[in-house]
């Protein structure tokens, strides 16, 4: 793989935050992440938010939420080996709130140099979409570059 220089004006990043919600976009997302931190020498933020979800009408059980999480974070702390092979500082962020401003918020706090998020594939009719609401608000409302990874 050859290395491309950064257009000049452009740092290459070295904070660099992904939301990870355990779907199929979201690992392509980490996965992403994780390289780019690997090969910049970058540090990498990994954020799970819980809570509703946009669109949805009812939000999850106190049994229902608890079992997301463990899932979620241990998908995540599976991916810790392959951070320390890659040299990678991995800091795993489980927050409560919106998954939208609570990557922009963790963002922001830890001076990110890029935000990651995957696509949502669906829409809540199982037809295709380009992009998710999720990945569209970060979008929106970030404040340093963000990577959208389908």
């Amino acid at each position: 793989m050859t290395a491309h220089p950064l257009p000049d004006g452009l740092a290459a990043p070295r904070r660099i935050v992904a939301g990870f919600d355990g779907s199929e976009p979201a690992v392509r997302a980490l996965r992403t992440a994780l390289g780019l931190a690997g090969r910049l020498s970058a540090r990498l933020w990994v954020v799970h938010a819980t809570g509703p979800a946009p669109g949805v009408a009812e939000p999850l059980t106190d049994e229902q939420d608890d079992r997301e999480r463990g899932a979620v974070e241990e998908a995540l702390r599976g991916w810790e080996p392959v951070a320390a092979a890659r040299q990678v500082v991995l800091d795993l962020r489980l927050e409560e709130g919106a998954p939208a401003p609570t990557i922009v918020r963790i963002a922001d706090e830890v001076g990110a140099d890029l935000i990651v998020v995957g696509t949502r594939g669906r829409r809540a009719d199982g037809t295709p979409r380009t992009l998710g609401s999720v990945a569209v608000q970060v979008v929106a409302s970030a404040r340093r570059p963000v990577l959208v990874v389908p």
